[in-house]
């Protein structure tokens, strides 16, 4: 019986699992580290990528008009161009609903005061609603007024538009800024019927 009972405590000790001879390290956090790296460098990548030839071509980006705030414009610097009052004439003509030729979007320009500002409405027709314009301004520049509004709303972080008027023609003309692709595309917008 002793014999019997000697191989058993043989055959248990054959069967324990050897002990581990590893550290305890665990590769996840640092495959977790890696992978990280490698897609906050696929985005900053993309983030430069030059977008592809059948955008429309680009053109040299707006300059808001100039703000009393300005240092350069504080400290009398004779780059910065004076504001001039627009003609009541002509802020009463720029009055009304205008549409962008290119597309259905709409500016309703509801109010021009002498010292320039302005309250305006912007429409996006995809959305049918009324995107927040957060300033507005109107100033007579190199002998044109000159329509100024920012867009601050879903989906417009600042984007632009800068219109010159031309009074023979009765059309808004220039520049919209689109902040999200961080580019400029030249833009006319016609009176609609009606105004």
């Amino acid at each position: 019986m002793k014999k019997q009972h000697r191989r058993s405590v043989t055959e248990s000790a054959e069967t324990k699992p050897a002990k581990s001879t590893k550290s305890g390290f665990s590769p996840w956090p640092l495959v977790a580290f890696v992978v990280g790296t490698g897609l906050l460098v696929w985005l900053i990548r993309e983030s430069f990528t030059v977008p592809d030839s059948s955008a429309p071509s680009p053109v040299a980006q707006p300059t808001p008009p100039s703000i009393s705030t300005n240092r350069s414009a504080a400290a009398g610097s004779s780059t910065v161009e004076p504001r001039q009052p627009v003609a009541e004439a002509t802020r009463q003509k720029l009055l009304g609903s205008w549409q962008r030729t290119d597309a259905d979007y709409a500016i309703e320009i509801r109010l021009l005061n002498p010292d320039g500002t302005a309250d305006a409405r912007y429409f996006n027709p995809f959305t049918q609603r009324s995107i927040h314009v957060a300033k507005a301004t109107l100033a007579q520049k190199a002998g044109q007024a000159e329509f100024f509004m920012e867009l601050r709303d879903e989906g417009y972080p600042g984007s632009t538009y800068t219109l010159r008027y031309d009074e023979a023609k009765d059309e808004l003309a220039g520049v919209y800024f689109q902040a999200v692709q961080q580019q400029s595309f030249e833009v006319g917008f016609q009176r609609l019927r009606g105004q």
